[in-house]
């Protein structure tokens, strides 16, 4: 939030504003401000109201239904065009969105891209063999231009070396 009135500061924090940023603004507090709502944005971690759990699910339309997904259950996502197969623990479903729209809602943290049809579930993940990862039974490929990226954020330092 961006005023002229800092008399207003504590009024806008109790309405859970990521900043505050009085007139005239240095251009470091800004870049400051734009750090901190960029890292919120992308972690999806804005700040939570009191008394509010940490989301755990998502709901989408499926078959004529709203229905709730949680996203440990979520396996991973594949791609038909402006369709997405969410393949879960219990079953497989269709709905009317495209795979962009569902990554960019989906906990970053979470969920990786590993190819321009799937996005992964990193705690369902078991092995990364060569250009694809397993998870369960299924082999999915990693496209070669996101293979460093994938790769740096699946082990994200978690790789036991000599």
């Amino acid at each position: 939030m961006t005023t002229a009135y800092p008399q207003y500061a504590v009024e806008a924090f109790e309405l859970y504003v990521l900043d505050y940023l009085v007139n005239p603004i240095p251009f470091e507090r800004f870049l400051k401000a734009c750090t901190r709502a960029k890292e919120a944005f992308n972690s999806k971690k804005l700040i939570a109201q009191p008394g509010q759990p940490a989301a755990d699910h998502f709901f989408i339309k499926c078959d004529n239904q709203i229905e709730k997904v949680l996203y440990n259950d979520l396996i991973y996502a594949e791609s038909l065009m402006n369709y997405v197969i969410l393949y879960t623990v219990s079953r497989k479903m269709i709905v009317y969105i495209t795979l962009k729209s569902l990554e960019e809602q989906l906990p970053a943290d979470g969920f990786v891209k590993v190819h321009k049809s799937f996005v992964v579930n990193r705690s369902k993940i078991q092995s990364i063999d060569g250009n694809q990862v397993n998870v369960g039974i299924q082999k999915i490929p990693i496209s070669q231009n996101l293979r460093e990226k994938v790769l740096t954020e699946i082990l994200k330092d978690r790789m036991i070396k000599r």
